[in-house]
């Protein structure tokens, strides 16, 4: 029988598992969008929203029964603790996700033309030749 930290570890290390956690790679997005903020929101309250029930179920809950899963969600909650950040997690359809989608599929060009015709912003600003 393996103990909790044998399993995390073998998951973790389990290429074919992690690729077919797509609610890991949402949990690991915001993770990622939080620590890269955390200064600008320190001391508010955010409103994350995430076109992925079992991420936004398992955020909203602190758990998830993947332990790969759970691994983020406990780092996501102690970057908020640490920075005094109050988050709200809401679920919202694809269609009103359509930049982020893009970006999920490593589509860059798609999601900075979205971007800009959404909300009038580029993602970043054009490349100098």
């Amino acid at each position: 029988m393996w103990s909790a930290e044998e399993r995390a570890f073998a998951l973790a290390h389990n290429v074919n598992a992690i690729r077919e956690s797509t609610t890991f790679f949402e949990l690991l997005g915001i993770l990622l969008i939080l620590s890269a903020f955390a200064p600008l929101l320190k001391g508010k309250r955010v409103q994350i929203e995430c076109d992925n029930e079992a991420a936004v179920r398992d955020l909203v809950s602190c758990f998830s029964g993947k332990p790969m899963c759970m691994h983020v969600i406990a780092n996501i909650r102690k970057l908020c603790a640490d920075n005094h950040i109050i988050t709200r997690f809401e679920h919202i359809l694809s269609a009103f996700n359509s930049v982020a989608d893009r970006l999920s599929h490593d589509d860059y060009t798609q999601a900075d033309t979205l971007c800009h015709d959404e909300f009038s912003r580029r993602l970043l600003p054009p490349l100098r030749r």
